[in-house]
């Protein structure tokens, strides 16, 4: 009989499996960076413009509803909770929203709408594109001037004297309760811009929901159980998924003290290198030399975008680089982002 036995094309195939697709560890943490963690991206400005002074603005909720507004803005809280142990010189909540809400000045509600307005027009639109916000707006350029624009530069800039800013939006947050079942549910996008031309710097975006429902088959327990599911219903249990939510998305934004030009400087003895982000090890484009450095273009979900030294671009995996400035010199790494 010729040809391997079953046994033995199953233990050929367990020895070309990690050549293919990487050894276990590997594709586990390309998996979870993939599905477990915010879908996040850093550019290049964030590195060489290093934000200091942040301001956060008010999020906006995906409807004009009044509970969904007021929704948002307790996402905005749980945001900032983690947002002020970061690096950054963040704006108090409370003199941002004095700069907004001018108890004089009959119109600053009506802005503030209108300000919510287009942030949901650039979630649907493409928010987070690194499109100058101007093409998003060119149909209703008055929107972009008059109520996001003129907002930006009068309250942030002038008045609150930042060089960066965060939008937020609150897709969804909220629960549903149905005594043999509960779900909380919690979906945000959220930006950091430059007040310089509206600079895209950092970008992420998570959704996460909690289900409980009574699974065992001992009946003894299901009263137990229906006690479960209605305290996982309970505000606090939603306000407990925002705080884990927006904590990993806040462990995106990497601790950057001044401005600096970033590479990315090779880890491995060969250092493989793609076309695109995969999962896939097979996928490889070719390999380089430990120390080997390249000017960092991009960051995104766990991913580095480099140019190479004919111009083209290309990425490599989080754990096989390391962001260094011009000399070599380690720019400090956040820590690994988990949901």
């Amino acid at each position: 009989m010729s040809g391997l036995s079953h046994r033995g094309r199953v233990a050929a195939a367990m020895l070309l499996l990690p050549g293919l697709f990487g050894p276990g560890c590997s594709t586990y943490h390309r998996y979870r960076a993939r599905f477990m963690e915010p879908d996040y991206l850093v550019t290049r400005e964030y590195f060489t413009e290093a934000p200091r002074h942040v301001a956060l603005l008010p999020f906006a909720a995906r409807s004009g509803r009044d509970r969904d507004a007021a929704n948002a803005q307790i996402c905005r809280r749980a945001f900032y909770q983690h947002l002020s142990l970061r690096s950054f010189e963040e704006t108090d909540l409370r003199a941002v929203d004095r700069e907004l809400m001018d108890p004089k000045d009959p119109g600053t509600r009506t802005r503030l709408r209108k300000f919510g307005d287009a942030l949901r027009r650039l979630d649907v639109l493409g928010m987070g594109s690194l499109l100058d916000l101007e093409l998003l707006f060119r149909e209703n350029e008055a929107l972009y001037r008059e109520h996001y624009r003129r907002l930006v530069d009068d309250i942030v800039r002038r008045q609150l004297k930042a060089d960066s800013y965060v939008v937020g939006i609150s897709r969804s947050y909220g629960r549903l309760y149905l005594v043999v079942a509960s779900s909380i549910a919690l979906s945000t996008r959220l930006e950091l811009r430059s007040v310089k031309e509206d600079a895209l710097l950092w970008r992420a975006q998570a959704q996460r929901r909690n289900t409980a429902f009574p699974l065992t088959i001992n009946p003894f327990d299901l009263p137990f159980l229906l006690v479960d599911i209605w305290n996982n219903s309970k505000g606090g249990a939603l306000d407990l998924l925002a705080y884990e939510v927006f904590g990993a998305v806040a462990a995106t934004m990497p601790p950057v003290s001044k401005p600096v030009e970033p590479y990315i400087e090779a880890l491995q003895p060969r250092t493989l290198v793609y076309r695109a982000p995969t999962l896939w090890r097979f996928r490889r484009c070719g390999w380089v030399n430990r120390g080997t450095r390249w000017p960092l273009l991009l960051e995104k979900r766990g991913w580095f975008e480099c140019r190479g030294r004919d111009g083209r671009s290309f990425w490599i995996f989080r754990r096989d680089g390391l962001r260094v400035d011009r000399k070599g010199n380690p720019i400090a790494e956040p820590p690994v982002p988990a949901l």
